[in-house]
C-alpha cells in the first residue's frame, strides 16, 4: 500500500514535468534566448513587439539611404538622368506618389489574401529589397549606355527629354516616396495588435524613437559613405538593409505566434 501510495504520489508530478519540459524546450529559439537574456523579465508579446520595433529601425535607417540617392539622382544637373533643369519634373513625381501607393497596397491586399500578415510582410520586404538593387543596376546600366545622339529619347510634358536613364531614375524616385509607407504600416499594425492598451502607451513612443535614432545615425554616415560607394552603393545598402528587416520582423511573427497564453496573435 505504502508503495503504492508513493507510485501514486509520484506519478502525478512526473508525468505534468515531462509534459512541460518539451514545450518549454519547443518554445525556446535562438530569438526567445536572446531577447530573455538582453531584456529579461519582460513578457513574450513585449519581446516580438521590440524585434518588430527593431525591424522597423533598420528600415528607416535604410530608408535614409535610398531617400538621399534617389534625391540626389533626380535633382542632379550634372548625371544623365538627373532632372535639375525640368523644374516641372518635381511636382509630377511627387504626384505620382499616391497613385503608385495604391498600386503598392492592391499588391499588399493580394499577398495578405493568400497567406496571411506574416507572410504579406516578408514577401513586401523582399519586393521592395529586389525593386531597390534592380534599379542601382539598371541605372547604372543606363548610365554606361551613354547619353550621345544615339540614346531614345522622347519630349514629354514637364519632364522635357526622357531617356531610359531619366526614366529608370524618375520611376525610382516615386517607387522610393512610396514604398516606406507600405512597410511601416504593416509593422505598426503587429505592434499594435501584439501590445494591450497599457503596454501600447508605455513603449510606442520608445519603439518611435528608436526610428528616429536610425535615421539620424544612417543620416550621418551618408556623408562618408557617399564618397566609398557612391549613389548607387547607397540603393544596394538600403536593399541589404531591407533584407535584414525582413528577418527581423519574421523573427517577432514567429515569436508571437507561439504566444498562446496571452492569445494575442495578429
Amino acid at each position: 500500500a505504502a508503495a503504492a501510495a508513493a507510485t501514486g504520489a509520484g506519478g502525478p508530478s512526473s508525468s505534468s514535468s515531462s509534459s512541460s519540459s518539451p514545450s518549454s524546450a519547443v518554445a525556446t529559439t535562438f530569438a526567445d534566448a536572446a531577447m530573455r537574456r538582453v531584456l529579461p523579465g519582460l513578457s513574450a508579446p513585449l519581446h516580438a513587439s521590440i524585434l518588430m520595433a527593431l525591424s522597423m529601425a533598420t528600415h528607416f535607417a535604410g530608408y535614409e539611404f535610398a531617400r538621399s540617392s534617389s534625391l540626389s539622382s533626380f535633382t542632379s544637373k550634372s548625371s544623365p538622368g538627373g532632372f535639375g533643369s525640368d523644374p516641372g519634373a518635381f511636382p509630377l513625381a511627387m504626384a505620382c506618389v499616391s497613385p503608385f501607393s495604391v498600386l503598392l497596397l492592391l499588391g499588399y491586399g493580394r499577398e495578405l489574401d493568400r497567406g496571411g500578415p506574416r507572410a504579406a510582410l516578408r514577401n513586401t520586404t523582399l519586393f521592395c529589397s529586389a525593386a531597390l538593387s534592380a534599379a542601382a543596376a539598371a541605372a547604372s546600366a543606363a548610365e554606361r549606355w551613354g547619353g550621345g545622339g544615339s540614346t531614345p529619347r522622347i519630349r514629354v510634358p514637364l519632364l522635357g527629354e526622357l531617356t531610359p536613364a531619366r526614366a529608370i531614375v524618375w520611376t525610382s524616385f516615386v517607387f522610393q516616396n512610396s514604398y516606406a509607407h507600405l512597410l511601416y504600416a504593416q509593422q505598426w499594425s503587429f505592434i499594435g495588435s501584439v501590445l494591450t492598451s497599457e503596454e501600447g502607451a508605455t513603449w510606442f513612443a520608445s519603439f518611435a524613437g528608436l526610428s528616429s535614432v536610425s535615421s539620424t545615425l544612417a543620416g550621418t554616415a551618408l556623408s562618408k559613405s557617399v564618397d566609398r560607394i557612391g549613389l548607387r552603393g547607397l540603393l544596394v545598402v538600403a536593399s541589404l538593409g531591407l533584407l535584414l528587416t525582413a528577418a527581423l520582423a519574421d523573427a517577432a511573427y514567429d515569436m508571437s505566434e507561439r504566444v498562446s497564453e496571452r492569445g494575442r496573435v495578429p
